[in-house]
């Protein structure tokens, strides 16, 4: 993305707002030497010298810049007042050799776990950067296995003069770790990408000779917060991202008001209300749903007014799309001027509903026929380069599926999806989903084996774009498009067998990613998720409409009149 865009720098503004912590690790933080802070600790008034200065050996005079230089070493007061300057707390932290751990106990790991960024001196106690390498390893891992899609970057901050020797290092360290695969961001770069972590290799600017590509990446301690924003922002410079990082940021600022909400006079108020409750955890469920519903009122109130204008639509077109060429052909009926398939892409970015007295605009009834989504993904070929875009499918689950953050029990309720694998007669694998239609105050409070009403959705071919789809879900990571039929006659009914104390359907696997329900003749069911309340009502309500359905005797003349 183009750095020096209207986008990005607003990007770059909303990633500042929201970042709120750094972490600085350097082994000569408060060294003595020209520019490094303190450059002579005041002696004590009175205090007798330890050693005769007689019996001294002299030593020979050299010049400053010969012996008190270190290319290394960094000015910790400048450092911290470049992220002051942007709100944003700086804690810097010099080890000792003696009892340094680079381990998951260690006092510098403990530190990193809430930080937003983390800046690693690479030659610790001058070790080529072993510790460093360790250290990045340790804090990237952890990120995939216990802070689960925390974003975060990790600054390799050096006064080496090789900046890529340094990033292949690091790339064949992390590309060690198992499941995921770090991504160099394009050839030659000094940035990583590892899951949710960022790593960028920085030079010190010391006065060493770098290759001309890499001196863009010197960056000395007053400048180190500004490129370090900047590099955050390389994550997170997206239209969905930036308000979703605005939200956070207006989350961070009203917490005050949030938690006066829930002030301790209504203690007793809420206990009391869990006593009457049975079982006490739909009091605790209770509890969640009012807390998320004060956040949700927090972000309407501050965000009541448009939050994504047809100018940061304009701004995100313009860093997006650098060669316009293209554009004309995907559509081939229109004017091959740049400028021209510029201003025809943000009138597109409208919306459809403008083109609808336009006969001869490629986007007319768009919302009147299938052949009009179809043709609208040449748009989305022309924004996102691929004919294949994923995004969509994504988008499509997101809107439609809650997401779960944690590996707590999944439980059979109103709107989870389940898969069922087989072998038919032929011993052919088959697969069908399944969606539990339960109303929730069903399935809780469960006493005795209990009935659970599903409804099957029919699996769409990948390679069929014309069919209907109701869902799509992203099972396993792969997009799979589901339709529904509401028919009553597309329900089946399963028993399955409470837990004795949570009183609900509920399965959690330790040692897998998945969970499993076995009804109670047999039948293996794997969780796939679960519909947001909204999206599962709508589903349950079309079924009771099938079913209250009323068959009359009327005249077939009129009836064809009326449909």
């Amino acid at each position: 993305m183009n750095t020096q865009s209207e986008f990005f720098i607003k990007s770059k503004r909303v990633a500042e707002d929201f970042l709120q912590t750094a972490v600085v690790i350097d082994d000569r933080l408060f060294e003595s030497g020209p520019g490094i802070f303190p450059k002579k600790l005041p002696g004590i008034i009175g205090r007798k010298p330890a050693v005769d200065k007689k019996t001294t050996v002299a030593k020979k005079k050299q010049k400053p810049d010969e012996t008190d230089f270190d290319p290394h070493a960094i000015v910790p007061q400048d450092l911290i007042n470049s992220f002051a300057k942007k709100r944003i707390v700086c804690s810097v932290y010099q080890p000792k050799r003696s009892n340094f751990s680079t381990g998951s106990g260690g006092e510098f790991r403990k530190l990193c776990r809430n930080a937003d960024i983390v800046i690693i001196d690479w030659s610790l106690f001058k070790d080529d950067g072993q510790h460093a390498l360790d250290l990045i390893s340790g804090i990237v891992e952890e990120s995939l296995e216990e802070t689960l899609e925390q974003l975060r970057l990790i600054i390799a901050y050096t006064g080496a003069s090789n900046l890529f020797a340094i990033a292949d290092k690091i790339f064949v360290q992390l590309s060690a770790i198992a499941d995921v695969t770090p991504e160099p961001e394009k050839e030659d770069s000094l940035a990583i990408r590892f899951g949710p972590s960022r790593v960028i290799v920085l030079g010190k600017k010391n006065g060493r000779t770098r290759l001309e590509k890499y001196q863009k990446n010197e960056v000395s301690e007053i400048e180190l917060a500004d490129r370090a924003v900047e590099e955050f922002a390389l994550m997170t410079a997206g239209l969905m991202s930036n308000i979703a990082l605005r939200f956070l940021a207006a989350l961070r600022s009203n917490t005050r008001k949030i938690i006066s909400r829930f002030s301790p006079d209504l203690d007793v108020a809420f206990l009391n209300h869990r006593i009457l409750s049975l079982p006490d955890e739909n009091a605790e469920s209770h509890l969640l749903d009012l807390i998320s519903s004060e956040i949700h009122a927090v972000i309407e109130d501050c965000f009541a007014s448009d939050f994504l204008t047809e100018t940061d639509v304009k701004q995100w077109l313009d860093a997006k799309i650098s060669d316009y060429s293209k554009i004309n052909k995907i559509f081939k009926n229109f004017s091959s001027s740049a400028e021209a398939q510029k201003d025809f892409l943000q009138l597109c970015l409208k919306g459809a509903g403008i083109f609808k007295d336009q006969k001869k605009h490629p986007f007319k009834n768009l919302t009147q026929s299938r052949d009009g989504i179809n043709h609208r993904a040449k748009l989305t070929q022309a924004l996102s380069g691929t004919n294949d875009y994923i995004g969509n499918f994504m988008l499509a689950h997101n809107m439609a599926f809650r997401t779960f953050y944690t590996m707590a029990p999944r439980v059979l309720t109103m709107g989870t999806l389940l898969c069922k694998n087989f072998k038919d007669g032929n011993n052919s694998d088959i697969t069908e989903y399944w969606l539990v239609i339960q109303p929730r105050c069903d399935s809780v409070r469960l006493e005795e084996e209990t009935r659970f009403p599903m409804l099957r959705c029919r699996i769409v071919p990948p390679d069929d774009k014309n069919s209907k789809r109701t869902y799509i879900v992203m099972d396993e990571d792969r997009p799979t498009s589901l339709l529904i039929n509401f028919k009553p006659n597309e329900i089946r009914s399963t028993n399955f067998k409470p837990d004795s104390t949570k009183q609900v359907v509920s399965k959690h696997d330790e040692e897998s990613d998945a969970f499993f329900f076995e009804s109670c003749d047999g039948q293996v069911f794997r969780w796939v998720g679960e519909l947001k309340f909204e999206h599962a009502q709508r589903v349950v309500q079309k079924v009771a409409d099938e079913l209250s359905r009323v068959g009359l005797t009327e005249s077939e003349w009129l009836r064809l009149y009326g449909s």
